[in-house]
């Protein structure tokens, strides 16, 4: 279950889109391709959304291992959130 802190806002879905290359023009995207084809655009919005998840699947792994682990480093993150954030880096 998200936290009020971890839900993704629209405000974050509409930047992912516009980073994803999608165009905007009022409240409406598009693309700038013939026949509307917008496979690269929904690969790439895709990818995002995908890391944002990762990375907050990361950050709860690393809250459990801190408060399971108090002795644990500052910088240790527990192998967990490392398997999950080099997911996308595969």
């Amino acid at each position: 279950m998200q936290t009020e802190e971890e839900e993704v806002t629209q405000d974050e879905i509409i930047e992912m889109a516009r980073q994803a290359g999608f165009l905007e023009h009022k409240d409406q995207f598009y693309t700038n391709h013939e026949y509307g084809d917008c496979k690269l655009e929904l690969v790439a919005f895709a990818a995002l959304v995908a890391a944002k998840e990762r990375e907050a699947c990361a950050l709860i792994c690393e809250r459990v291992y801190k408060r399971m682990c108090p002795e644990a480093q500052e910088n240790e993150v527990g192998i967990e959130a490392e398997i999950i954030r080099a997911r996308g880096k595969a």
